[in-house]
């Protein structure tokens, strides 16, 4: 959903440009008897195809829908007067699946050496779940989950004329032979289509059957065994929606953790073995709202596998990927006023009475993004991304496999973000420039018979200053920018709960930066500068409050607070990487990062830990032994605190208690100061840590 995309105006006086756009997508899928699975957004994978090398979580979906809502992208804006811009984006990604029978057993398969099974209105999606407890010599195993790979087609083109052919293509590589009967369905729907279903694409009627003619990867189809080729028509819609065989799917096989999966060899025998081929569909619950991360590894979300919202983007596609090309600019002869909002809000919700639940939820907030500014006069910019995410995972569990809970969110938002060269933001008198990124919700996971697992990977960075860009201000100037992740009153939670046998893991990566510049080259870092005037001000804040719990009756419990990409502590900041350079008589600068944390972890039979590494920073250089400067021409105020208090508690009955925390709360790290009148400084560091860790048959360490 786009309100401007790729539409440039030139206006000799003033330009005022008003574009709004809002998305709204709600997945909702039940079932009784086997699994249902909700997707909702392209980031979720509605729409896509499956590949045969691939990783568990990018299978594609039962939708056709996109998860992208952008209020005014790609193009150049230019007045010679006065520029006015608002525009907003909200995007709403909802998906609710619900399971509650226990597995579903599929009609007797037939095998194919060709490496797929038959199995006539299999109703299955692609990443699903499978097992067989009959291999009927087809040469896999009984003891393993398989998932179940789609049989998709294109429609063949002559490269020349760009005519069909009538011929599929199948787009897996998989052959099929001569007087093969095979019927189609879509994408968009797992249900065989009926014989009253009209519909169909590019000349398939859906409910028809069909047989092969030829044979091999491409090949015709006729309504009679041997009859005449039936007359085939472009495919519009393409890998949107496309067109899958009804009746058959690939078996995919795990590869080393059981992350990536590929397709699994068929034994030549399975074409003629006598044996039943039974098939088990476990049962599953999954909802995917805007992303599909269902693994337990920490990672950030990405444009091109999540739903993005934006406000101002002058580099990004409906999927959210960045286009080559020049720099789209704003440019006002005299004044400027920007304001680009983008606010996201994505709920995933999965739960089974008999089986496995799995949510995901992923979303990206931009306010405004990759354009180059500049005013002859003065400019004004507001800019904010917000983002709210609620992921709940429940299973009451089954003794079976596959009982287990995962939830996994990811949001990323931003409020200014300069993350190309040459995209400086310049006004010649007076600015005022205001930067907010805000995350907040939960990601929970409960099960009573299996593993429980939460993941939460977080972003905020208020104002980015990539590529060693700058603000420059001519006269009076002020850039307030606040990073924040959670609330006093609503802290972050990431919960873990297994009631029986099976271990809790609750898991968080955590990044809020206010002012986030960078250091393209040795001692050359992003800048703000303002001209003169009576008052320059610079304010940053970065601030995380977040809770982290994890409960296990028959299992190990464990809380885990770090970095967004695991293995280093979570960062909470101020001014990173950022010169400041002040000519007002009175230069104000303060800059805040606070952080809160609190992790419990409580086990009756079996180990609870609880660890948390975080940093705090007010203002530093990450440029390894190059000061950053911060220049003021007259008197100077500055306020510098970086304040980090955990609490992390662990408890275990009959197991081992241990908790760890560690953290470094740094004010000024190679910051250079230079005054050209009186200055006052204060910088405040507080490190406030309180381990506990206790229990009653096993050790406890703290």
């Amino acid at each position: 959903m786009v309100a401007s995309d790729s539409s440039s105006t030139i206006a000799g006086q003033t330009l005022t440009i008003k574009a709004d756009a809002s998305n709204r997508l709600s997945s909702t899928a039940t079932s009784t008897d086997g699994s249902a699975q909700a997707r909702s957004g392209a980031g979720a994978g509605a729409g896509t195809d499956l590949v045969v090398d691939l990783v568990a979580d990018a299978s594609s979906a039962q939708g056709g829908s996109y998860g992208a809502s952008q209020g005014l992208v790609n193009a150049s804006q230019q007045a010679g007067g006065n520029l006015a811009i608002t525009a907003s984006a909200s995007s709403e990604q909802r998906a609710v699946a619900t399971t509650v029978g226990g597995s579903r057993t599929l009609d007797a398969a037939s095998a194919s050496s060709a490496g797929y099974l038959v199995i006539p209105n299999n109703q299955l999606a692609d990443g699903d779940p499978i097992r067989l407890s009959a291999a009927g010599g087809t040469g896999l195993s009984t003891s393993t989950t398989y998932r179940a790979g789609s049989l998709g087609f294109t429609v063949e083109l002559d490269p020349a004329t760009g005519i069909p052919t009538n011929k599929l293509t199948s787009i897996s590589g998989i052959s099929y032979s001569a007087g093969d009967v095979i019927h189609f369905r879509l994408n968009s729907n797992t249900a065989h289509n009926d014989g009253n279903d009209a519909s169909g694409r590019s000349g398939i009627t859906f409910g028809t059957t069909y047989y092969v003619l030829g044979g091999g990867t491409s090949f015709e189809v006729a309504t009679a065994a041997g009859g005449s080729p039936i007359t085939l028509t472009a495919d519009t819609v393409g890998s949107a929606d496309s067109l899958l065989d009804a009746d058959r799917i690939r078996v995919l096989e795990p590869v080393g953790s059981g992350q990536a999966y590929r397709q699994a060899s068929i034994s030549n025998s399975a074409a003629t073995s006598l044996a039943p081929i039974t098939l088990l569909q476990p049962s599953a619950a999954i909802a995917l709202a805007g992303g599909r991360d269902t693994d337990t590894v920490l990672s950030l979300a990405d444009a091109s596998n999540s739903a993005v919202v934006s406000g101002i983007d002058g580099q990004a596609d409906q999927a959210g990927t960045i286009l080559a090309g020049t720099i789209r600019s704003l440019t006002a002869g005299e004044d400027a006023s920007l304001s680009g909002l983008a606010n996201g809000v994505v709920t995933a919700a999965a739960t089974n009475t008999a089986g496995a639940a799995i949510a995901s939820g992923s979303q990206i907030a931009d306010g405004l993004k990759d354009m180059a500014i500049t005013a002859g006069s003065d400019g004004t910019i507001t800019a904010r991304g917000t983002l709210n995410g609620t992921v709940d995972a429940t299973t009451v569990g089954m003794p079976a496999q596959n009982a287990d809970a995962l939830a996994n969110l990811n949001l990323s938002a931003t409020g200014v973000a300069q993350t190309l060269a040459a995209e400086a933001i310049q006004f010649g008198g007076n600015g005022d420039v205001q930067a907010t990124a805000s995350l907040a919700g939960r990601s929970t996971a409960s099960t009573v018979t299996g593993t429980s697992d939460a993941l939460a990977t977080l972003q905020a960075d208020a104002l980015q200053l990539d590529a060693g860009n700058a603000i420059r201000i001519g006269d009076q100037g002020s850039v307030n920018a606040t990073a924040s992740i959670g609330t006093s009153v609503a802290p972050l939670l990431v919960s873990a709960v297994s009631a029986g046998a099976g271990n809790a893991t609750s898991q968080m990566g955590l990044e809020a930066t206010g002012i986030l510049g960078s250091a393209p080259t040795p001692g050359t870092f992003s800048l703000i500068e303002f001209g003169g005037g009576p008052l320059g001000t610079v304010g940053a804040t970065g601030q995380g409050l977040v809770d982290l719990r994890a409960t296990a009756t028959d299992g190990d419990s464990s809380t885990i607070l770090g970095s967004t990409s695991g293995g280093g502590p979570a960062s909470i900041t101020g001014i990173r990487d950022t010169t400041l350079t002040i000519g007002a008589d009175l230069a104000r600068i303060t800059a805040t990062a606070t952080g809160l944390a609190n992790l419990r972890s409580m086990s009756v039979a079996g180990d609870a830990t609880a660890s948390g590494a975080t940093t705090t920073s007010g203002i530093l250089s990450d440029d390894s032994g190059v000061q950053v400067g911060i220049n003021l021409a007259d008197q100077g105020q500055i306020a510098v605190l970086a304040s980090q208090k955990s609490v992390a508690s662990a408890t275990s009955v009959s197991g081992q208690a241990s908790s760890t925390l560690t953290n470094s709360s740094v004010a000024l790290q190679s910051v250079q100061l230079n005054l050209g009148g009186s200055g006052q400084l204060r910088a405040e560091a507080v490190t406030d840590l309180l381990n506990r860790s206790e229990s009653v048959s096993g050790s406890a360490s703290a």
